[in-house]
């Protein structure tokens, strides 16, 4: 167990994480941009 390669566990969970972090920084500004637009 200890020799196994967890490198594509880590990278799968930090590919996971990264996503998460950009789906919500992308978000935030569309919700801004949205309210300006309606109004």
């Amino acid at each position: 167990m200890m020799r196994s390669p967890s490198t594509q566990s880590q990278q799968t969970a930090i590919a996971i994480t990264v996503l998460c972090t950009i789906i919500i920084l992308l978000d935030l500004p569309q919700e801004l941009q949205t309210n300006d637009s309606d109004n």
